[in-house]
């Protein structure tokens, strides 16, 4: 039975039934496309009056024995055919697609995941050319393991393993080659939980290029049960869902960092990025977001880089201008302060406005970036130079207030895109910097990286750091 994946619009025909109601059987038809996820369509109805909010769990079988298992169904349409018989349209956030209907638990024994730019991240060569003494090209394949990694914090195993499957005749052959991310958790563990980690771990991934990392497809494994005739086999299943603001494309280019020398310079990165996950969320979503382009106007990209900038430095650079006890005592003045006939609303806002008051600004939030990035790399190496400090704090301001008198002092369009990606690259950076990977372990790879390049130009030095594995 051929995979399904999230790549790929997938069609069938079978019967479909409610959960733990199979005496109620009706025919429809299942459809996933990857630009608007998962529908079923239903001739006649499952259930006996109109529901409120979504079904469950619907169970199904194909005319080609492919097993399904439909999540959170909601019926968005019934209409009647010839006056015989109801059509029953509903769609669906999740639909698993294999060889076997996964208990109401929905716990596996493993996952796996195949995205774009995965066999870059880890080097993966597992295609070999030789020439015989003929002068004859052979080609032979070297399929599993490529890289393995333990989360000692999630408790689970990570290995890369490369797979092929071909076609072919008598006269010709095509073979495809790729690699597989498993993830092996110590218990059985829950669909969400199986998602969010190997989305996490792909997330990881899109920093390390600083692009976008197309999903293409994700599957789950059961039991292994012994089969007559057929040997031992793997229950498994594949996901099929829409992935909110997902890309589809993403241009090949160089890793910013290997997986490779992550493992070397930072043996334990599964574990610190799982650490660093929940206190940094805001900021790694916006930046992941950033690296996908979703954002539609170069103002807003802008802002929403500004936006990641200051989420981050918070957590990691949580320390106020000044001493609470001193800072209460001189917001209790101020707020004592205020004249009477001040007017309700105004004197909220003032007091709303000093509550945030001890928290250093952008300016300075800037000023220490830069104080810090000039001190590690020697100089500009990035191309932020104190002199854009204060042109990107009032364009950040202007886009927030809408002030006539900052209009002339912002960055143009072209500059705004400018500050977008290196201020997305610096985040890329800072990150990885949390994560126990030291600055100039990435410098080689932004001078190679086909994004970040133009930023560079010739100030990094690429014999400057160690080399890459």
């Amino acid at each position: 039975m051929a995979k399904v994946n999230l790549s790929t619009s997938f069609r069938c025909l079978g019967y479909w039934w409610i959960d733990g109601v199979q005496d109620r059987m009706v025919a429809g038809t299942f459809e996933y496309d990857p630009t608007t996820g998962c529908s079923l369509q239903l001739h006649g109805e499952l259930w006996e009056s109109p529901i409120e909010g979504p079904i469950p769990i619907i169970r199904g079988t194909s005319a080609t024995n492919e097993l399904l298992t439909l999540l959170k169904a909601w019926p968005i349409r019934n209409r009647h055919q010839d006056r015989t018989f109801a059509v029953v349209e509903a769609v669906c956030e999740v639909a698993l697609v294999g060889d076997f209907h996964p208990d109401s638990s929905f716990e596996f024994n493993s996952s796996s995941a195949r995205f774009q730019h995965l066999d870059d991240w880890i080097h993966a060569k597992y295609i070999e050319r030789k020439y015989n003494k003929n002068g004859r090209l052979s080609y032979s394949i070297k399929p599993g393991q490529q890289a393995s990694l333990a989360c000692a914090s999630g408790n689970y195993d990570l290995s890369f393993s490369a797979d092929y499957h071909f076609e072919g005749t008598e006269l010709q052959i095509a073979m495809e080659s790729f690699t597989s991310m498993n993830l092996r958790p110590r218990k059985p563990q829950k669909l969400e939980w199986l998602v969010k980690e190997l989305m996490s771990v792909r997330a990881l991934a899109s920093l390390s290029f600083g692009l976008p990392a197309p999903l293409h497809s994700i599957h789950l494994y059961g039991k292994t049960k012994q089969k007559k005739g057929f040997g031992k086999q793997t229950q498994s299943v594949s996901a099929l869902f829409l992935e909110d603001g997902a890309s589809k494309v993403s241009h090949s280019s160089y890793p910013i960092i290997s997986l490779k020398r992550l493992q070397i310079v930072a043996p334990d990165i599964l574990s610190a990025w799982y650490d660093l996950r929940e206190p940094f969320a805001e900021a790694i979503d916006l930046l992941v977001l950033l690296l996908g382009r979703h954002h539609k106007t170069t103002a807003i990209g802008f802002l929403l880089t500004m936006q990641a900038f200051e989420a981050f430095d918070r957590k990691a650079n949580p320390e106020p201008l000044v001493a609470e006890d001193v800072f209460k005592a001189v917001a209790d003045a101020m707020i004592a302060a205020m004249p009477n006939i001040a007017p309700t609303n105004l004197r909220s806002k003032m007091k709303a406005a000093i509550r945030y008051a001890n928290e250093p600004s952008l300016r300075n939030r800037l000023k220490a970036l830069h104080k810090r990035l000039e001190e590690e790399l020697n100089g500009d190496t990035l191309g932020f130079e104190r002199s854009k400090i204060e042109p990107i704090v009032q364009t950040r301001n202007y886009f927030t207030h809408y002030p006539d008198d900052l209009r002339p002092l912002i960055l143009s369009q072209e500059n705004q895109t400018r500050e977008t990606d290196r201020f997305v690259l610096i985040l890329i950076l800072l990150i990885f910097d949390q994560l126990g990977v030291p600055f100039r372990e990435l410098l080689n790879g932004i001078f190679l990286n086909g994004r970040f390049r133009y930023l560079v130009g010739n100030r990094i030095d690429p014999g400057s750091s160690s080399k890459k594995a």
